[in-house]
């Protein structure tokens, strides 16, 4: 559905939007395919957290 990148100056990342039926596949993609084209920045991250399926919450809310 959509995505950009944040945070260059800290290493950044990227969000995606994807339907909810292809977020387990969108994220194997991903990870996938940033150890092929990134091994050098891959081997300094956790492969349990280089990606995570998240979704939004109702609204926002102090804690």
């Amino acid at each position: 559905m959509g995505a950009r990148f944040s945070g260059a100056g800290f290493r950044g990342c990227c969000i995606a939007l994807v339907e909810e039926h292809l977020a387990t596949e969108a994220a194997s993609f991903v990870k996938t395919e940033y150890l092929k084209a990134q091994p050098e920045l891959a081997s300094q991250i956790s492969r349990d957290t280089a990606v995570l399926v998240c979704d939004s919450g109702d609204c926002a809310r102090v804690i």
